[in-house]
């Protein structure tokens, strides 16, 4: 299964007896995941949650530079392409993990 298509937003806690002050990541409608509602939603949680909503457009923009990395890679000078090689690495890695698959 695939993951929820972004774009992800984070909404802030709910007022209201029925809210119970949940923050919500929602993506089209609907709830991707929440936090819960019984902590104090700290600074670092509005962090996290930020950066957990901007996974779908993270995710997109990895695969687009590993595909642009492989159809240029011969284009560069040794020294570059080895940097950009550790990068393409990194991203690939960072793909696999958010994707569940082994590259």
């Amino acid at each position: 299964m695939k993951h929820t298509r972004g774009p992800w937003r984070v909404e802030e806690p709910l007022t209201g007896p029925l809210a119970g002050g949940r923050v919500s990541i929602r993506a089209r409608g609907e709830t991707v995941t929440f936090f819960n509602p019984l902590a104090k939603f700290t600074e670092q949680d509005r962090r996290n949650a930020r950066l957990i909503a901007a996974a779908p457009e993270l995710l997109v923009a990895l695969e687009a530079f590993t595909t642009w990395h492989a159809e240029n890679f011969e284009d560069f000078a040794p020294a570059v392409n080895a940097q950009l090689l550790c990068l393409a690495n990194d991203a690939s890695a960072a793909i696999s993990k958010a994707t569940g698959k082994n590259k």
